[in-house]
């Protein structure tokens, strides 16, 4: 039998490895039980990297964040009604504490009863084996595998196996969460749970699933590059609206090919924001969310997206690292509340460098103003934009500290870059106002956005 607790410690962070012992020397000092569970016990029999630590305690799990508040971790987010909280522990290492609990249905799909109960029972109501498996971190217990439904087989298996015959009845949500599974680890899904996936696809479950459980979840830290400066952190959940995304498109010229895909183009998000031990919470704040593949090293581009009162569009262009290439039009993507409208391709983008940053080179001009426009037959579309914030951020490889060479600036700069002729990576906050007729219609709107440029 493998020894899971040296597993565990020697897969650890050193920040993980501490946050693991102080929730243990807390939930002993209260008279709780806790558990290692959910992902992070998945990921560990996986092999996978441990991203956050998730513990399961019986008992109240606020009492304990409580406590940790006092030596430096911050709730990111907590759920008094299911006893969750979500934590960036002390020395910036992310994870959960949440209550042991059994949700008792009265009739499949209704509104589960929410009930305390003990870990085994706790496992026994998540949503698919391979989720269902603890590790003690008890003293009488400790390293001990807790794995009611046999998870651990399915994950030698490489299967992924709903627990019980109702389980997308009850949570319709838990058809995306089985794709994820199936596509993150390379997994399939079991027989029966195939069947049960059919059916529920069938019975358009699918359809009651909430735009709040379809969004998606970003939860990151980091701290400034000198490794000693200020901390931030965020949790959120990214909420996109129906039908605003921008389908997968590979873009280049000869050669030089580089894809991209906007599943949220137009989107919300959710949650908590941290710089330092200041944390504001978010609600529906204006979001945005994109996938790259391809050709990206060396490459320089302009891009931008935006919203304008009913629209929402979005812009852009890649550079190829080889100057002799040529440079294709800028494509602009166009939709509404129903979805795709336009697809426009002017062939430059007019920028008026009317303000100042500071580099660590001295200051630098950047766009105060841009715009572009272009006509396809009768629609014609014309955007212009006012930029009321920026920063240039230094895209090129510098030497490391450590050789000597780097001095302060050692840990700046794209390790993927090359020596561009336009060094300086330019990140805008605007205003964008859109002008210009579709099928007939005068079209217009006004809105926030960000764009990207070089200098």
């Amino acid at each position: 039998m493998p020894d899971y607790m040296f597993l565990l410690e020697s897969r650890l962070l050193p920040e993980q490895r501490a946050a693991l012992l102080r929730v243990q020397e807390l939930s002993a000092a209260m008279g709780f039980n806790v558990y290692l569970t959910g992902g992070t016990v998945r990921d560990l029999i996986t092999g996978a990297s441990l991203r956050d630590l998730d513990f399961t305690v019986e008992g109240n799990p606020s009492k304990i964040a409580r406590e940790l508040e006092k030596g430096g971790a911050k709730v990111l987010a907590e759920d008094e009604k299911l006893r969750h909280v979500e934590i960036l522990f002390s020395g910036d290492c992310e994870g959960s504490i949440a209550a042991a609990r059994d949700d008792h249905y009265v009739r499949p799909g209704t509104r589960p009863e929410i009930r305390w109960s003990t870990i085994m029972e706790d496992l026994r109501r998540r949503d698919f084996s391979l989720n269902a498996i603890a590790i003690s971190l008890n003293p009488a217990s400790r390293g001990l595998l807790l794995d009611p439904t046999n998870g651990l087989s399915d994950v030698e298996r490489a299967e992924v196996r709903a627990l019980i015959i109702h389980s997308f009845t009850n949570q319709p949500v838990r058809l995306l969460r089985v794709l994820r599974f199936a596509a993150r680890m390379g997994f399939k899904l079991e027989q029966r749970t195939q069947e049960w996936f059919d059916l529920a696809i069938e019975r358009e479950l699918h359809k009651a699933i909430s735009s709040e459980d379809a969004g998606g979840e970003l939860r990151a830290a980091a701290r400034e590059e000198s490794g000693t400066g200020g901390t931030i952190s965020i949790a959120l959940r990214v909420h996109p609206a129906p039908n605003a995304y921008f389908p997968g498109v590979a873009m280049g010229s000869g050669g030089f090919v580089s894809g991209y895909t906007v599943p949220a183009l137009r989107a919300t998000a959710t949650g908590t924001l941290c710089v330092d031990n200041q944390c504001e919470k978010l609600s529906d704040a204006q979001s945005y969310h994109d996938h790259n593949w391809g050709v990206w090293r060396g490459v320089t581009w302009d891009w931008g997206a935006a919203r304008a009162g009913e629209y929402t569009f979005l812009y852009g262009r890649v550079y190829p690292g080889d100057s002799t290439a040529s440079i294709p039009p800028v494509l602009v993507y166009l939709v509404d509340s129903l979805g795709f409208r336009a697809v426009f391709r002017p062939k430059m983008i007019s920028y008026e460098d009317g303000r100042t940053v500071k580099t660590v080179s001295g200051e630098l001009r950047v766009p105060a103003r841009a715009s572009f426009e272009d006509a396809r037959g009768d629609d014609t579309l014309r955007v212009d934009i006012t930029v009321e914030d920026a920063i240039a951020t230094d895209a090129r490889p510098r030497p490391k500290a450590s050789d000597g060479k780097g001095g302060a600036e050692g840990l700046r700069g794209d390790p993927l870059g090359s020596e561009k002729s336009r060094p300086y990576f330019i990140q805008m906050k605007g205003v964008a106002r859109v002008s210009g007729r579709l099928d007939g219609v005068p079209l217009s709107g006004t809105g926030t956005g960000l764009f990207e440029t070089y200098r």
